[in-house]
């Protein structure tokens, strides 16, 4: 569910000595309309914050078809230190929690704009010319990366193609 924050936005304009004070509209800060079921940005940061169970991660890597050495890349730690996490039932803290989070929500956002989720994985892990001719999948290990194949991703839902 959305949440609607109001966020004051005051700017003085001391030009002419008129100092003049607005205050922006409210904003929604939601990714509800990206991601079915999804959370908002702050219910994130406490998830993130919290940690993400072990046992969630490994559920994520046989539902996204990520490879164990894939999700090493994406959150920077070896594939045995996952193992370890997995089987001592350790929950993943930050920023391995946020990246998990984040690369989570762009699999249910690219399953929504693909209608399919091994098309979508294809895609992720096929060269494309909208990246330079890099893999999508490649840009997973930083936040940024994410936001960029994010970003792809809301272009083509929208119809827009490279």
């Amino acid at each position: 569910m959305a949440q609607a924050i109001k966020q004051p936005n005051i700017h003085s304009n001391k030009n002419r000595g008129n100092t003049i004070q607005h205050t922006s509209a409210t904003r929604v800060v939601s990714l509800s309309k990206s991601y079915p079921n999804s959370v908002t940005f702050y219910q994130q940061i406490a998830m993130a914050r919290k940690g993400v169970p072990s046992n969630r991660l490994n559920s994520i890597v046989k539902r996204t078809g990520l490879s164990l050495g894939d999700w090493s890349r994406y959150i920077h730690l070896s594939e045995r230190t996952i193992q370890r996490h997995v089987k001592k039932k350790v929950a993943f803290r930050m920023p391995q929690a946020e990246r998990i989070i984040e690369i989570e929500a762009l699999v249910k956002l690219g399953d929504k704009v693909f209608g399919d989720h091994t098309k979508f994985i294809q895609w992720l892990k096929s060269s494309n010319v909208a990246f330079g001719g890099k893999v999508p999948s490649s840009f997973l290990d930083t936040s940024a990366g994410i936001h960029i194949v994010s970003s792809e991703l809301h272009r083509m839902e929208h119809g827009i193609f490279a």
